[in-house]
């Protein structure tokens, strides 16, 4: 095949992608809270440091040049790989590799799959301190706010963006947890949600439903956790 019908091919692909993608929610806290629990070893630290991730051109400041138009399009496989639960678990960390490798120093997430890798002007990337891992199954900031009060305080639309990013953090949580101590803080966050929703003038099935499901979820991995530790301590 020739070059320009393999670029034909590509295009056609990426738009493939898109379409399907289109009608999908892709929750940019899903999006950085998995490339948070990813970027895990020394190298990758320092190229997440090198590296900085937009969600938009006016979170910029200062001048920059686009270096290359990007798409990540990964393998679908319907159930147990598809484009949607890849794009959510490694887009971030494959744009932030490609622009490391392509000499960019950020990028800017267009569409899901889809991001350009730029240079920015006025920022010495090259000494960029590593950044150190965080287990964001520990950070409690999102919890606090239900815990003291704050979320009952907030405007309508405030309210329903904490609503459904809380479950969908603690879902996060569940799905990455590996150490019962993980299991003990999560266990904790669903405590907080379950208060919330019977703190309110009229409960809500939609959470009610939820923190039961995410509960058995949890006692699932605990019992796992728990099995793995009394194998490893026979082995010994």
């Amino acid at each position: 095949m020739t070059k320009n019908l393999w670029l034909i091919i590509g295009v056609f692909t990426s738009l493939f992608i898109f379409s399907s993608c289109a009608h999908t929610l892709y929750p940019t806290d899903t999006l950085t809270y998995n490339y948070g629990m990813k970027m895990m070893s020394d190298e990758e630290l320092q190229t997440k440091a090198r590296v900085l991730v937009f969600m938009s051109e006016k979170e910029i400041k200062g001048d920059y040049s686009v270096i290359s138009v990007n798409s990540y399009t990964p393998l679908n496989i319907p159930i147990f790989y598809t484009t949607k639960s890849q794009i959510k678990k490694k887009f971030l960390k494959k744009a932030v590799i490609k622009a490391d490798e392509q000499g960019g120093n950020g990028v800017i997430i267009t569409a899901p799959g889809f991001y350009k890798v730029i240079k920015i002007s006025n920022w010495d990337s090259d000494s960029a301190k590593p950044e150190t891992f965080v287990n964001l199954i520990f950070d409690k900031t999102v919890m606090n706010k239900f815990s003291n009060g704050e979320v009952a305080k907030m405007s309508k639309s405030d309210v329903k963006r904490y609503e459904a990013m809380f479950p969908e953090e603690i879902k996060l949580n569940i799905k990455s947890a590996k150490t019962l101590e993980e299991v003990a803080v999560i266990r904790e966050k669903l405590a907080v949600l379950e208060a919330y929703n019977d703190s309110l003038n009229k409960s809500k099935s939609s959470i009610a439903k939820e923190t039961e499901e995410m509960e058995k979820s949890l006692n699932t991995l605990e019992k796992r956790i728990q099995k793995k530790i009394a194998k490893e301590a026979k082995a010994k």
